[in-house]
């Protein structure tokens, strides 16, 4: 909620005015609430370095155990496919719908409030499937939902009537597909590939990758943008770019992390297949049922 009021607020404030003096006051006013909350974050309890807990193996040698577990390496790299298939073209995103699909600057910005939409809507019933049926049934579904998000923008026909209206329906969807994916692969990240025992290593490589990961994307999307830019052909009723080589770029990316998710080691009894052989569709064949009585 307070993330969609405060887009909501962003492209108010872009779409009134001209210049960067909008810009300036958005940038000052989230200056000010940063350093709001990172007072409010100085009275929270807790978070001081445990003592006596050191184990017989040095962090170097906890770090080469942890790089040899088949199913975290597995996890990291699917992890890395979704991290860079992901904002290597949503970084971009913003840019690709005000300046190729002709969208207004103001409701660019409010167009992310479907993407926050989304992912609450999402994150209060997927939540509570992946304590039920476990992680894995959970995010199959929601990697295969995020792969096809970059294809959808490839389709979408540009500077039509209909363009706004398509790209909310997509950002709902990336919304609900990136919900997905965070809820139940962190689930499986902390339940099942994370040892209990020398935890501090494998966390330590996970949110190192994760850096690495999520810095490299924008750069090598941003160098792909810039070897294509002027470059232009059509294929049938789809344009080819930069942006369309990103996305299916993306695509095969998101593919393969799909794939490298479905190789982890579940955290439950439940598997995707059995749930929606067992559970999701009976429910559904009695829902229409009862809709056809």
């Amino acid at each position: 909620m307070a993330s969609g009021l405060s887009l909501a607020v962003a492209g108010w404030v872009v779409g009134r005015g001209d210049g960067l003096n909008r810009f300036l006051v958005l940038i000052a006013g989230g200056c000010v609430l940063g350093l709001l909350g990172v007072a409010c974050m100085a009275r929270v309890p807790g978070g001081a370095p445990r003592t006596g807990t050191a184990g017989g193996n040095g962090h170097g040698d906890n770090l080469a155990l942890a790089l040899r577990d088949r199913n975290f390496v597995t996890y990291l790299a699917a992890l890395g496919c979704t991290t860079v298939g992901t904002l290597s073209f949503s970084s971009f995103l913003p840019l690709y719908v005000k300046e190729r699909l002709g969208v207004a600057s103001g409701t660019v910005v409010t167009l992310d409030i479907a993407v926050m939409a989304g992912g609450a809507l999402a994150g209060l019933v997927l939540g509570w499937a992946a304590d039920r049926v476990g992680s894995r049934p959970v995010l199959m579904p929601a990697a295969g939902l995020a792969m096809l998000v970059p294809i959808g923008w490839l389709l979408l026909p540009r500077q039509t009537s209909r363009t706004v209206l398509g790209c909310g329906i997509l950002y709902f969807v990336n919304g609900v597909a990136g919900s997905g994916v965070a809820i139940a692969s962190g689930r499986l990240l902390y339940n099942r590939v994370i040892p209990a025992r020398d935890s501090t290593a494998y966390t330590a490589l996970y949110y190192a990758w994760m850096g690495v990961a999520g810095g490299l994307a924008p750069l090598l999307a941003g160098h792909l943008l810039s070897h294509c830019a002027g470059w232009q052909a059509a294929l049938g009723p789809v344009t080819v770019d930069g942006h369309a080589v990103l996305f299916v770029g993306a695509f095969a990316l998101l593919a393969a992390a799909c794939w490298l998710y479905g190789r982890l080691q579940p955290d439950g009894r439940h598997t995707t297949r059995s749930v929606l052989s067992q559970m999701l569709i009976p429910s559904m064949r009695r829902w229409l049922l009862q809709v056809w009585r």
